[in-house]
């Protein structure tokens, strides 16, 4: 009897005990915190923000920098600048060699007219020009060789050498005989120069105007200028009146440097091709003819 007493309270003692752990239990999973929800929106829960690495939640957001003022402040709509446009200019060889004394202008552009590198040129073989020039390469080099003749011929047939050249017109834009309407002169390519006369070193002065000798008149000045070369028709020939005999060694020499100078450009207009060139030379490089072979020597 007291055996199975002692089994019955036993029982009920590890039945009391498993209760009171069971109910323990129950307590603490009671004491962990529900999730707050938010009254706005049902059924969404709320979640604390995430803040990034280094920074609280307390620290004041960065104020944006003071704009300077007065001389320090920047233009914000103020342009880039631009880049110049280059220019592409061509070396002359007759200034490198030394021949052609000359500084390189900024190109021409002139309406019709221009030269992508004209040359300012004061002096030629050792040759002053009484007016700077403005021409191109090739009638710079032209006119070079010309002189090259031109200096012996005035050695052999005045005694005495070329010492300045006296030039007139170069560069500029105009028509062919200063006219209104027609074709653009080959002044207005720096392709053409006028000479009006030559100072020698022992200091005569031979000029065209002067020194020429007579000539036959053609016709008369409006005709003459309507077939002038320069204006684009064939050109009727003067006939000189004295004989080579009769002329004087300026006129001669005049004449010989013309015939020189026929060799070397495309055109050459003097005292005998019309009245508007009886003061002077013109010499160009223009071109006659469709291949451009046909020169005109007057």
């Amino acid at each position: 009897m007291n055996k199975i007493t002692t089994c019955c309270l036993l029982l009920v003692a590890l039945l009391a005990f498993g209760l009171q752990i069971a109910q323990s239990q129950t307590t603490s999973v009671n004491s962990l915190p529900i999730p707050s929800i938010n009254p706005q929106k049902s059924g969404a829960i709320t979640q604390n923000r995430v803040q990034p690495p280094g920074v609280s939640p307390e620290q004041p957001q960065e104020q944006p920098k003071e704009q300077p003022s007065g001389s320090e402040a920047i233009d914000t709509n103020a342009q880039e600048p631009v880049e110049p446009k280059r220019i592409y200019q061509a070396a002359c060889p007759a200034v490198l060699d030394g021949s052609v004394v000359a500084s390189v202008l900024p190109p021409i552009e002139e309406g019709e007219c221009g030269e992508r590198s004209p040359l300012s040129i004061t002096k030629i073989l050792d040759i002053e020009l009484t007016q700077t020039a403005t021409l191109n390469c090739r009638t710079a080099e032209t006119v070079a060789r010309w002189l090259s003749d031109a200096q012996s011929q005035a050695q052999s047939v005045l005694g005495s050498r070329i010492a300045r050249l006296q030039t007139s017109t170069s560069y500029q834009c105009r028509r062919r005989n200063n006219q209104l309407t027609g074709k653009i002169s080959e002044h207005g390519f720096a392709n053409a120069l006028d000479i009006i006369g030559f100072e020698l070193e022992d200091g005569k002065r031979i000029s065209l105007l002067n020194d020429w000798g007579r000539i036959a008149v053609v016709n008369d000045a409006e005709t003459a200028e309507a077939q002038s070369p320069e204006a684009g028709e064939n050109q009727v020939e003067a006939q000189q009146v004295e004989t080579p005999d009769e002329l004087k060694p300026a006129a001669i020499f005049l004449r010989k440097v013309r015939d020189l100078a026929c060799n070397e450009f495309t055109t050459v207009l003097g005292p005998e091709s019309n009245p508007l060139h009886a003061d002077h030379f013109h010499f160009d490089l223009g071109c006659h003819g469709k291949r451009c072979l046909y020169r005109i020597c007057e």
